[in-house]
């Protein structure tokens, strides 16, 4: 039998204590998205390699409000999950930069916070980052996460 190997991103949602009563407060299930699509099902994990915790500011830029409790990221498919912020000299966050794979692919852009999410990468995989005005930027996937520095034109 073949044995299945996937990345899986869970999401803690936030619930918001002080806009319901007591007596109302609701317990929230996590989000999983498998290989970026939402799962409703229940999954199991027949392997894993990873687990990486994204918290804090990192977390609600990568992907918003809904991820201020948190982001678990588990990888079982050999490869890593990668994220990052693209900035400028001064540290300005650069939205709409585009995260290009060796073989010329759009994988995906920034968001207007400046942060991309690839959910699955192998290591020592080339990645380019390029941004109009901006000079475009190789790098090679050896970690998690990545701070990009692009420079103008």
């Amino acid at each position: 039998m073949k044995s299945l190997h996937f990345t899986v991103l869970i999401l803690f949602t936030a619930t918001c204590a002080f806009s319901q009563r007591p007596d109302s407060a609701k317990t929230t299930k996590p989000i999983v998205l498998l290989n970026g699509i939402p799962v409703t099902d229940s999954v199991s994990l027949n392997k894993f390699d990873r687990i990486d915790f994204i918290q804090g500011k990192k977390a609600i830029d990568l992907l918003g409000v809904k991820a201020a409790s948190g982001i678990y990221i588990i990888s079982g498919d050999g490869k890593i999950p990668v994220y990052g912020e693209v900035v400028d000299r001064k540290g300005k966050k650069i939205k709409n930069a585009e995260v290009i794979n060796s073989h010329g692919t759009v994988l995906t852009l920034t968001n207007d916070c400046g942060s991309f999410f690839l959910p699955s990468l192998g290591i020592d995989e080339e990645v380019v980052i390029r941004k109009k005005r901006f000079v475009e930027k190789r790098f090679v996937i050896q970690q998690t996460h990545h701070v990009i520095t692009l420079n103008k034109n």
